[in-house]
């Protein structure tokens, strides 16, 4: 369901719909190493450019203070105490309940576009070939969608049993079904866990803080995390690792977990980190298989864990101001495999396949030797 862009939403040209905008620091070219501190430049936050709500024909128009329900099979919009109302001359629909909620349903024979800018509340059940433009607060619960869907909302979301969708919110990302897959997620919040098993396969989250909760099992496998914390704070230590003790400011939080599982041997994750730092407290084994791509001050941080298996790459950019602390307690396993890039490679272009590796006969002396990162 593509990542910064909407795959399903073109214009004229052909040209797929940027959902999100980054903020580079001002940067326009790469400099060589050492004329800049890159982590510091680099500010790597970013905003969600929401859809207007274009002009609409009064013909393509439905606004009652009553329930309302969209077939998007026939596109007919069902009105308690009324005679229903036919929209399939319609690509572009504005519908408004009022005060009470709208329900979408049914398989659009061709992508429509549902704009909403009142209504109390929104029930997506199975709907397939939308794009939902919820220009809102009011909460969208997505169920059981298993083709196709667009939300865009101004409100929270909240998944329940979900793939193939993708949603772009300005509030949080709310996941009550254990299971996502095939999907992205775009908040400018964070994505909350309110099950007690998280399942997100092939899932891209752009979010600031991902809330797994406690007491879950945790499965996470292949995917993107994007994941920018604090990514217009500043770029010092202290900062992030007391904005996530203390504060709860972290990529990841997670306590008492069932079990921790972020990325599998066959299906790693790629994982994004800017100015953030992870924390996992109080569980036996956590095992992470990762590309992970630091920008800024990045740590991953746990407290009270047993086990902990590491296995992949990571890549810092950090700034040049700071000292990079690295510690490794009893427990952990740490397993450098730059093959695990070559295998991400195969759904993410952008991280490319490296030559330049140096394999020293003792394994801490391993290095990536790269002039910058290439993401």
């Amino acid at each position: 369901m593509g990542l910064g862009s909407n795959p399903l939403w073109k214009d004229e040209n052909g040209t797929s719909r940027q959902d999100i905008v980054f903020d580079k620091g001002n940067l326009t070219s790469c400099l060589n190493p050492g004329e800049i501190d890159e982590a510091n430049l680099i500010m790597g936050d970013m905003s969600i450019d929401f859809p207007q709500v274009p002009s609409i024909s009064p013909s393509c128009k439905v606004e009652r203070d009553k329930d309302l329900t969209l077939n998007l099979m026939t596109m007919v919009v069902s009105i308690p105490g009324e005679s229903s109302i036919d929209l399939s001359n319609c690509t572009a629909v504005l519908i408004n309940s009022g005060t009470k909620t709208l329900q979408i349903n049914g398989k659009a024979s061709q992508i429509r576009y549902i704009y909403t800018t009142n209504n109390s509340g929104i029930n997506v059940n199975g709907a397939e070939n939308g794009i939902l433009i919820n220009d809102t607060t009011s909460e969208v619960n997505i169920n059981s969608s298993f083709d196709p869907f667009v939300v865009y909302s101004r409100g929270e979301v909240i998944l329940n049993n979900v793939s193939y969708i993708r949603v772009i919110s300005l509030n949080n990302i709310n996941i009550i079904h254990p299971n996502v897959s095939n999907s992205t997620l775009i908040t400018e919040e964070d994505i909350v866990n309110n099950s007690n098993n998280l399942n997100l396969n092939d899932v891209n989250i752009f979010a600031k803080r991902i809330l797994f909760g406690s007491h879950t099992k945790i499965n996470i496998k292949g995917g993107m995390l994007y994941l920018y914390t604090l990514a217009d704070s500043e770029r010092r230590n202290n900062t992030v690792l007391f904005g996530c003790w203390f504060n709860g400011d972290c990529a990841w939080i997670g306590s008492s977990l069932r079990s921790a599982n972020i990325g599998t041997s066959d299906e790693p994750v790629l994982l994004f980190l800017v100015n953030s730092a992870t924390f996992i407290r109080n569980t036996d084994t956590v095992n992470i298989n990762a590309v992970l791509f630091g920008e800024g001050v990045t740590y991953l941080t746990w407290s009270n864990i047993d086990t902990q298996n590491y296995r992949g790459i990571l890549v810092r950019n950090f700034p040049n101001t700071e000292p990079l602390n690295i510690y490794f307690g009893e427990g952990v396993s740490l397993q450098f495999d730059y093959g695990i890039i070559n295998t991400l490679n195969q759904n993410y272009w952008f991280v490319r396949k490296f030559e330049c590796i140096r394999d020293d006969p003792l394994p801490y002396a391993q290095t990536i030797q790269t002039l910058h990162s290439s993401y």
